[in-house]
């Protein structure tokens, strides 16, 4: 049937119609009534060369199916079969053409010859389209759905299908000659009805007059209706309006208070939060004075196990240094200063001894040198000064005959130069003196210019330094005060290292004091108990004496230990070389 012809074409032709869509950026599928509707819209015929125009008016406008091959064979076999670039398109338009060609003929007549339609369907050459072409042309076109026939080969006649039932037939996309049997089928019932509604209002009058009265009192109560329903529909509106404002109010006030309780929630938040901030800066600044306390201790500590194993040669950790005692590291620090002293003196007298021999080998072996050298350079500079003496006199007494030579040279036109420029000067000063002025003027405009650039430069230049240097002093500012802090706290910290060292240096002192009393013998004669206190006041013993007589060796800091080189306890002093000195020191 047709509704299965024309679903099978729908859907071999929705892949190349989608790209078709696609390809113009349609939001659906363009018809060629569309299409054509957009280009004269557009005015795109006026922008057609005048050959082709003639096209449109013949296909679209004035198209006749008994004429249109013959109108439309000038323009093909002149103007599109001798044009290269629409030539391509004269095929397309022959199957155009012979498509709304059978289009009409199936709106005029219900059968017809095939001779008919081959006489009609003329095209000119290279264009023209043999019997088989045209009827394989109508076969597929049938298949398509463009238009419904079948071809009877017996009576050689082209059968349209007349069918009043077929709601599926194509209609031309042209002008329609007449209305198809189809259409007068789907008409029937609302021109039957237009007819007796003609013939009652001829036959009936009355009827006709009775029914103009209940239309003009259903107008009028449909116009009081009206009204009342305005009315009410006023008052509804109004009541909506209320409503919708107390709504609106309730709303607002609900998001104010809404507003003013998250504003107070979000203060107490940032307040709590700034609190918890400050608490954690106050806790990060304790943590940071407690690190670099201990930083500065471990450090201390570090660098006294440091000193200790370069200066005495110990090789002593912290952890070491902290379950160690101090009297300990001071006597171990002792002993090595001690060895270390020792062979410091021997090393001190072999070196110095033979930097004092290597010196005198390089004076003796270089003293005869350095008079040879000496009477060298002093040829040669005599012989240098001597070439070059003669050189600056020989080019000096050229330049002066050069100059004597240009000069009289010169001098015969110095006579007629003076006359031509008293000339020149004569005819020229006035408008020299102009131009002096004028130029004199320009120079002071431009000074005058160049001063007040220059000092709005320079006003623009001290408030931006002005505005610099505050900020500089106020950056600062702020840096000294940080700084001053920083060195107040690191002063206090080591006034606390040193109060401690202090401590420590005094209960080591105490404690040999001690021990050199507890190791002292003692002489003396036995004294009553009685006795004894008074004695001991009055005169001390030999022993304690001795005791207290004895130097005792006191605790000496990493800090302060000398570093400079022992010198020998007995002999005569002997000569160190320069060279030697600055390697010692």
């Amino acid at each position: 049937s047709s509704s299965r012809v024309l679903s099978t074409a729908a859907k071999e032709n929705k892949h190349r119609t989608q790209r078709f869509t696609n390809l113009l950026f349609l939001s659906s599928a363009p018809t060629r009534v569309s299409l054509i509707s957009d280009l004269v819209g557009n005015d795109v015929l006026a922008r057609v060369s005048p050959e082709l125009r003639p096209l449109y008016d013949l296909v679209e406008e004035q198209f006749h199916p008994l004429s249109i091959c013959k109108k439309l064979s000038p323009v093909l076999s002149e103007q599109i079969a001798t044009n290269d670039d629409v030539s391509k398109y004269g095929t397309l338009l022959c199957n155009v053409i012979l498509t709304r060609l059978l289009q009409q003929l199936s709106q005029v007549y219900t059968s017809v010859q095939l001779d008919f339609i081959f006489s009609l369907a003329r095209f000119p050459a290279p264009y023209t389209m043999s019997a088989a072409e045209i009827e394989r042309f109508i076969m597929h076109g049938a298949r398509r759905g463009e238009f419904q026939l079948r071809i009877d080969h017996q009576t050689r006649s082209a059968v349209f299908d007349t069918d009043p039932f077929d709601s599926s037939q194509s209609l031309s996309n042209g002008a329609q000659l007449q209305a198809s049997p189809s259409d007068l089928m789907r008409s029937q019932l609302s021109s039957l009805a237009i007819c007796l509604s003609n013939a009652q209002r001829v036959a009936c009058p009355e009827f006709v007059a009775e029914k103009h009265a209940e239309k003009a009192a259903a107008v009028t109560t449909a116009l009081q209706a009206m009204a009342e329903e305005h009315r009410m529909a006023n008052a509804r509106k109004l009541v909506i309006d209320r409503r919708k404002e107390i709504i609106e109010n309730a709303l607002a006030r609900k998001e104010r208070t809404e507003t003013r309780e998250r504003t107070i929630r979000i203060q107490r938040e940032q307040e709590m939060e700034r609190e918890r901030l400050a608490e954690e800066q106050r806790r990060r600044e304790a943590e940071r004075m407690q690190k670099e306390r201990d930083t500065i201790q471990r450090a201390e500590a570090k660098k006294l196990a440091e000193s200790i194993k370069l200066k005495a040669g110990l090789n002593v950790s912290i952890d070491e240094l902290e379950t160690m005692d101090t009297s300990r590291l001071l006597e171990m620090q002792v002993e090595q200063i001690e060895k270390e002293k020792q062979d410091m003196q021997s090393r001190v007298k072999v070196l110095g001894r033979r930097m004092d021999h290597t010196e005198r080998a390089y004076r003796q072996h270089e003293k005869p040198l350095l008079e040879g050298d000496y009477e060298k350079q002093k040829k040669a500079d005599s012989e240098n000064y001597a070439s070059a003496r003669k050189a600056q006199l020989e080019q000096s007494r050229e330049k002066h005959q050069s100059d004597l030579a240009q000069k009289k040279r010169f001098q015969r036109m110095f006579d007629d130069f003076n006359a031509v420029r008293t000339q020149l000067d004569e005819g020229r000063s006035a408008a020299l003196a102009a131009d002096r002025k004028r130029v004199r003027d320009e120079l002071t405009e431009a000074r005058d210019a160049r001063i007040a650039e220059y000092r709005l430069m320079r006003a623009e230049k001290d408030a931006t330094e002005a505005k610099e240097r505050a900020e500089r002093e106020e950056r600062e500012a702020r840096e000294e005060s940080a700084k001053a802090a920083k060195a107040a706290e690191l002063a206090q910290l080591r006034e606390e290292m040193a109060a401690q060292r202090a401590r420590d240096d005094e209960a080591l002192n105490r404690r040999l004091e001690r021990e050199a009393e507890a190791k002292a013998p003692v002489k003396s004669k036995y004294v009553p108990p009685s006795r004894r206190q008074g004695t001991e006041s009055a005169s001390p013993s030999p022993a304690a004496s001795s005791a207290r007589s004895t130097p005792v060796p006191t605790a000496t800091p990493a800090s302060a230990t000398p570093t400079e080189s022992p010198k020998p306890a007995d002999g005569p002093k002997r000569y160190v070389p320069p060279a030697l000195r600055r390697k010692m020191q």
